[in-house]
């Protein structure tokens, strides 16, 4: 099968101008008809979306035989979306879009011979599913006019493909991305936020959905049109992962309120932080009296909650007990490694190195033993109780039916969580970016950039309710930052022996730190080496007991390459200029 001309239905709606960039990509002239002869939304960016239409014309009534005869495929996205917008008297145009049209390019695909058909389905013919983990083969329950239509018209492919035709629905799960429809979702909601029409919350706001990409669905429909498969059989194209509405509307109020704090500077972030500390601590120990409680009403003591045995079949599921704990120690030492790295943008503002030291000492081991301590504590209790361990705290605001203590304590619970996360992972990165050119972009500049990269590149949302999701974004990122603190620790410690020039540091190009147009090549590829090969294993690329091996101990080892990578390169010429001897350093040096 050889595919080289593509005609794309939908061609100015949203997923369209997308597929037809990827089609271009790969050297396939595509066709992009409509029967609107203007894009109804805005593109991305014309870099990654062919945002046109060439031919003007209806499926229900116009002649397809002529208009697919010359082309070696469809990939036919029209159609009328929106679940909302098929009840009532919506479900006739529904009909007519998603069912009529597709049934005449199915007839007219056949007539004439054509080598492939791709047709856009929905996840909507599923029903309501506990999760995004749900195969081609589950079957179809819809729960609206939209679904329902969704599902008779891939009954009606499968008839045409029992005929011969080559024809494969998709089953698209919640596309988002830049261009996307104004009544999604996404769309409206950060209209809502920055002052437009209220978004109406249906519902509880547990409804679940697992959302995919804009690119990564373009570039799995173009290869699907360009792949000869079974005929007829349905593929799910989305991920495995969903989130709540109600939780994504909380996350994009979470989101806002951290651009506020952080953008308003270290003085707000201190009064935050002064509120939020202390409302912490009041939380941890209500929620550990709570767990004690909790336990005593099935007949639990506090010891006999403690000294309860290992649950040792759910460790060997999980690959046995030294696998668990090495991934959840190097997880812990992720998460401290980042506010070791973060501490020093709040420590200089101390009065003296006493001060902060003891500041440090204070407020960091013990309140953070203690709330680990409460962690595992409320986790075991909730089991023993309800027979599942809650690992989500908030999880008991569903059993407490006083109003007034749950608006107390998640009011605290989100001043608790901003101030951690401002500390941890705002002030760090907006001053890194800022720095990278410090005449153009501001601290406050770097805020926004920062958030604005947490929400649209790294999409924290999907770790959200998952403890595993959480300990393997831990351990990913704490691969990836670990030669880092190795980096620091061995350039300063055993490479230049304590010995810097601090004003050299202001120099720019004309200072001995400027190493090779401004990048110390040395500390780069020591960065990249060290973190490859425990990576590798995170992402499932190498796997077996080796890998497993890597996995558990990932902190570790990435730390050690990195280590001694950095000192053996630093001992060539990528050092440049930058070592300074004992000499030196006494000579430009004023001792008090």
């Amino acid at each position: 099968m050889k595919i080289t001309r593509v005609l794309v239905t939908g061609a100015s709606g949203f997923i369209a101008p997308v597929v037809r960039t990827v089609l271009h990509r790969r050297g396939i002239t595509s066709i992009g008809l409509d029967r609107e002869p203007h894009l109804r939304f805005a593109v991305g960016s014309a870099g990654r979306a062919l945002p046109r239409v060439d031919l003007v014309a209806d499926l229900v009534d116009t002649d397809l035989e002529p208009l697919i005869a010359d082309v070696d495929a469809v990939i036919h996205l029209a159609g009328t979306p929106g679940v909302q917008t098929s009840w009532d008297g919506g479900f006739e145009t529904h009909v007519r879009n998603n069912l009529v049209a597709t049934q005449r390019l199915c007839e007219a695909a056949l007539q004439v011979g054509l080598q492939r058909l791709v047709v856009a389905s929905s996840s909507s013919v599923y029903g309501n599913v506990a999760n995004g983990d749900v195969a081609e083969t589950d079957p179809l329950h819809p729960l609206s006019p939209y679904g329902a239509s969704k599902a008779a018209m891939e009954h009606l492919v499968g008839a045409y493909a029992a005929r011969g035709l080559s024809v494969t629905p998709l089953r698209f799960f919640t596309v988002y991305g830049p261009g996307q429809r104004p009544d999604m979702a996404f769309h409206r909601l950060f209209q809502a936020a920055l002052g437009g029409p209220a978004f109406p919350l249906r519902h509880d706001g547990s409804q679940q959905r697992s959302f995919t990409y804009i690119d990564d669905i373009a570039e799995a429909t173009a290869r699907v049109a360009l792949t000869d498969l079974e005929p007829g059989l349905p593929l799910n194209l989305g991920g495995t992962e969903t989130v709540a509405l109600g939780q994504f509307v909380g996350y994009i109020i979470f989101m806002f309120l951290i651009i506020w704090i952080a953008y308003n500077g270290l003085e707000q972030i201190k009064w935050v932080q002064n509120i939020g500390g202390p409302v912490l601590l009041v939380i941890m120990i209500a929620l550990l009296l709570w767990s004690v409680k909790n336990a005593s009403d099935v007949g639990y003591s506090f010891g006999e909650v403690m000294n309860q045995p290992t649950d040792q079949a759910l460790l060997d599921q999980n690959g046995g007990f030294a696998f668990v704990y090495l991934t959840g120690l190097m997880g812990n030492i992720a998460f401290w490694a980042t506010i070791a790295l973060n501490i020093p943008d709040f420590s200089r503002y101390a009065r003296s190195q006493k001060a902060q030291f003891r500041g440090q000492l204070i407020g960091m081991p013990f309140p953070m033993f203690f709330c680990a301590f409460v962690g595992a504590f409320f986790a075991q209790a909730t089991k023993l109780s309800t027979g599942v361990a809650m690992f989500d705290p908030t999880g008991v605001f569903y059993t407490i039916n006083n109003k007034f203590i749950i608006i107390i304590a998640a009011i605290g619970v989100i001043a608790a969580t901003i101030t951690t996360n401002v500390a941890a992972n705002v002030v760090a990165p907006a001053n890194g970016i800022s720095n990278i050119s410090p005449s153009k972009i501001s601290y406050k500049k770097g805020v926004v950039i920062t958030c604005l990269l947490a929400f649209f590149i790294f999409q924290a949302w999907w770790i959200f309710g998952s403890g595993s999701a959480y300990f393997m974004w831990l351990n990913v990122y704490g691969t990836i930052l670990a030669p880092v603190a190795a980096i620091f620790i061995a350039d300063y410690f055993v490479c230049k022996h304590k010995r810097i020039d601090v004003a050299e540091l202001f120099k720019g190009n004309d200072g001995r730190y400027w190493y090779s147009g401004g990048f110390n090549a040395a500390a780069i590829i020591a960065w990249i080496a060290a973190f490859i090969l425990p990576l590798s294993t995170q992402l499932g690329w190498l796997t077996g007991g080796f890998a497993n091996f890597i996995n558990s101990l990932s902190y570790v080892i990435s730390f050690v390459i990195g280590f001694i990578v950095y000192i053996i390169l630093m001992k060539t010429s990528l050092a440049g200029k930058s070592t300074i001897t004992e000499e030196e350093h006494e000579a430009f040096t004023q001792r008090a």
